[in-house]
């Protein structure tokens, strides 16, 4: 088999966006979610211009067998005047089962507008899209221009509330360390009815956090988990008052450094009995290597003690890669969204997206036998 594109054993893997689907350059920026009935939605921008600025369709795809198929790709934003529609973010409601996606128009790379629409109908049809930049400009003293959401996943807390990540900076035309990147949520407390600003982390512009997601501990305290450029730790920021108020960002030394890169991170309360531990299961998807090494690897990381120490860094899919997000099926297997392969002329984007299938039994097989 091709090192371009190699299945890992035991790991199922599908293809959701094949190489030039749809007659655009590369599918990248990816949003995942899980819904009440078990439905993966796969979001993505399908850039018909493989820049980040460049012309982009905002895209889904649904799959009711657990991945083994996919459905016919729906448009949730079509580009067609130049528009470029980024960074879907997924966010389910366990209680109502309605589903959110939050995504933004980058207007070249400066400044953005943001955005969410609704499905109360497992994905199969979409509301009329709802702005909530406004909100982004509520306690902005970091002078930001651009915000775009999550990617990945938002967060519903097990008091209900929902809380969608973001990440802000000044213009990219600004050098590097000038455009003070950083990270804020908004959150609803009526299940999507209305959306509040929340609170910013505190800014340290040498960090360089952004893409990120967000886990809730069994204290009931929110942990922020960001991408930070380079061969780099990943940046981390505590709230303890459900997303109102952060603790100044660090870098967090417990996980290995990694090439900076768009991760997937789940907090899975029903892994703990199956992991033997009383907390819940961690699971952290990234890339080993660089982006478009022919020796890169997806993997996906497991912590039993809600991220103090990481037990297992298992390969999923081997080759070049990039972004990725993760997500615990209702029949307890853990799906992985990869974005797969090198897009030539440009090898750091993704040829196409594929969704691998396992089980935290199987992440899990060599920790266990080097502790029988």
């Amino acid at each position: 088999m091709s090192k371009q594109r190699e299945t890992v054993p035991s790991c199922a893997q599908s293809t959701i966006w094949a190489p030039g689907e749809g007659g655009v350059m590369t599918h990248m920026v990816f949003g995942l979610a899980v819904s009440t009935k078990g439905t993966i939605l796969a979001f993505a921008e399908a850039r018909i211009h493989y820049a980040d600025d460049g012309p982009h369709h905002l895209v889904l795809k649904r799959s009711t067998d657990g991945g083994a198929t996919w459905e016919a790709v729906q448009r949730i934003e079509t580009s067609a005047d130049g528009e470029c529609w980024a960074n879907p973010t997924a966010l389910a409601d366990r209680v109502t089962g309605k589903l959110f996606v939050f995504y933004a128009l980058n207007a070249h790379n400066v400044s953005s507008r943001m955005f969410y629409k609704v499905s109360a109908d497992d994905g199969l049809t979409w509301s009329e899209r709802t702005e909530v930049t406004a909100l982004l400009q509520q306690g902005n003293r970091c002078g930001w221009t651009l915000f775009l959401p999550g990617p990945g996943h938002g967060l519903q807390l097990r008091d209900g509330r929902l809380v969608l990540q973001y990440w802000a900076r000044k213009d990219i035309a600004l050098p590097a360390a000038d455009r003070h990147y950083g990270n804020g949520v908004l959150y609803s407390d009526d299940h999507g009815v209305s959306w509040h600003a929340g609170g910013v982390v505190p800014l340290v512009p040498e960090l360089g956090n952004n893409e990120s997601r967000l886990v809730e501990l069994v204290s009931g305290e929110l942990l922020l988990n960001a991408r930070a450029n380079g061969l780099r730790h990943r940046v981390v920021s505590v709230s303890r008052d459900r997303g109102l108020t952060w603790s100044q960002p660090c870098s967090d030394t417990a996980f290995p450094a990694r090439w900076g890169c768009d991760s997937g991170l789940a907090s899975w309360s029903g892994g703990g009995q199956e992991a033997g531990t009383a907390k819940p299961v961690w699971l952290y998807s990234t890339i080993r290597g660089k982006r478009s090494d022919p020796g890169n690897a997806l993997e996906v990381s497991v912590s039993r003690d809600e991220g103090a120490s990481w037990t297992t860094h298992t390969d999923v899919y081997r080759g070049p890669c990039n972004y990725s997000d993760i997500a615990v099926m209702p029949d307890h297997s853990i799906v992985v969204l990869i974005g797969a392969g090198a897009y030539e002329p440009s090898p750091g984007f993704a040829k196409e997206v594929v969704l691998v299938r396992t089980t935290l039994d199987w992440l899990l097989r060599e920790y266990r036998e080097e502790v029988i």
